[in-house]
């Protein structure tokens, strides 16, 4: 299981302008309020003989669409509608195309200022238009291809609660969430269900799934650890040392945007130049017809090198990423090794949602992972522990603040409330962790008997 520059970068590369400390630091203030574990009622958690015993998989979501018998189908549809909406966009775009090059016909004859203004305006709404019918038709693609998977979706979701009920499944984790950021960091191999659920939908198998080895849990021996792979990312020294490159990269762009502007801005004034001359030679004519030209292409350019900076800043990225997250990956593998974790979760999804709102402090390998990287600043006078009787439980955070009545956002005093709460639950019914069910923590299936949603809820309440 690898943390895989890609699955990270997906997300990173959305990020302009910011470094990940800055994010770190913002998002401290509000997602980790979550993790303001109390150690005393760890040390409570801890102190009683567990007898629990919790079986997890996983699987790759990704992977098992990819499979889908009508996937082509769904392609070719998806496709199709694309080039639809693209071509109403490339429509719209044209018709903007031919007033910009009206107004500058009109200006050959003479504009007052008044005459200018409302020209300006005109094409101004024209062009916020053109950059809203981009985004919605963004947004509908989206739709669209929800509508086409849904079959797939319900499909997977079945066959995974049937499986889960047959094997007796307590949990079962996506390997990665929608925006392709692990969930899990380390896992073993007999824990996979990807295979199980293909085999379960009549789903072709890859040669490669064919050989893969049986899903077999042994729920007695499951022990989780779980690091914050974002907080320890955005301390490496590579990681560092790559915003410093990306940030000049990043200014390189935003010149050759402002050289693009300067080349259209010198092409408008000696165009102007030229019309004020009311009978200008036909050379002076055609040289004016290729200047307009190239006015109209510099304009298109520029409204699209937005998109254009940000693939070459993603492709760079990726790029500079991917040693440190090998380096980091090798350390997650080595510590879940040496300290016999059975899986290590990712306890942030970088949407701001945490995917574990209790959990042993004991079981938190970041400290470990800032020695084996050579990071300075993180301390913990507690020994890493992974104790194979654990007992886990959900609860869904949208459902709980969704339930308050009156509730907008989570306020500091809420969430200080809701993690008391959880915590009372997690002692008095003697859960070693508690999961966080939201849909973007990615947990796909929990035994119904361990939910707190409702719990929680209750509490708050009162």
């Amino acid at each position: 299981m690898s943390v895989n520059a890609v699955y990270f970068c997906v997300y990173l590369a959305g990020i302009q302008f910011e470094t990940l400390a800055k994010i770190i630091n913002r998002r401290k203030r509000h997602m980790f309020v979550l993790r303001s574990l109390n150690a005393l009622l760890f040390a409570a958690l801890f102190s009683y003989s567990a007898l629990a015993q919790v079986a997890i998989g996983y699987l790759d979501l990704n992977i098992i669409l990819t499979q889908y018998p009508d996937m082509n189908q769904a392609n070719a549809e998806l496709a199709s509608y694309e080039e639809k909406l693209g071509g109403d966009i490339r429509v719209f775009q044209d018709y903007l195309n031919s007033q910009i090059q009206a107004y500058v016909e009109k200006q050959k004859t003479g504009l007052s200022d008044f005459e200018k203004s409302k020209y300006e305006e005109v094409l101004e709404r024209l062009n916020t238009e053109y950059q809203e019918r981009i985004t919605f038709a963004q947004q509908d693609l989206i739709r669209k291809r929800g509508e086409l998977m849904s079959p797939a979706i319900i499909g997977i979701d079945k066959a995974l609660r049937e499986i889960a009920a047959s094997k007796n499944l307590d949990c079962v984790i996506q390997r990665e969430n929608e925006a392709r950021i692990p969930v899990l960091v380390f896992a073993p191999e007999n824990a996979n269900l990807t295979v199980e659920v293909l085999k379960h939908l009549g789903w072709r198998l890859t040669e490669e799934q064919k050989t893969a080895p049986p899903f077999n849990v042994d729920p007695g021996n499951t022990s989780i650890g779980f690091t914050n792979v974002e907080l320890v990312l955005a301390n490496m020294p590579a990681i560092k040392s790559m915003e410093v490159v990306l940030a000049a990269y990043q200014k390189k762009l935003t010149r050759d945007f402002e050289s693009k502007q300067a080349t259209q801005l010198a092409l408008v004034n000696d165009y102007n130049d030229k019309r004020e001359n009311k009978q200008p030679p036909e050379d002076e004519l055609r040289q004016m017809a290729r200047m307009e030209k190239e006015i109209l292409k510099l304009n298109n350019e520029i409204r699209q090198f937005p998109q254009f900076a940000d693939a070459l800043l993603r492709e760079r990225r990726i790029k500079l990423m991917e040693p440190a997250l090998n380096t980091l990956q090798s350390a997650i593998d080595k510590i879940a090794a040496d300290n016999g974790f059975t899986f290590i979760l990712n306890q942030t999804m970088s949407t701001g949602v945490t995917s574990i709102v209790h959990g042993p402090e004991n079981g938190d390998i970041t400290a470990e992972l800032y020695k084996v990287l050579d990071i300075p600043g993180a301390k913990s006078s507690l020994a890493l522990s992974s104790p194979k009787n654990i007992k886990v439980g959900y609860l869904n955070v949208e459902k709980v603040f969704a339930g308050m009545p009156g509730v907008k956002e989570a306020n500091a005093q809420l969430q200080e409330k809701f993690q008391k709460a959880i915590d009372t639950i997690a002692v008095e019914e003697e859960y070693t962790f508690m999961l966080n069910q939201t849909s973007a923590s990615n947990i796909l299936y929990m035994n119904p008997d361990h939910d707190e949603t409702q719990n929680v809820l209750g509490r708050l309440k009162n």
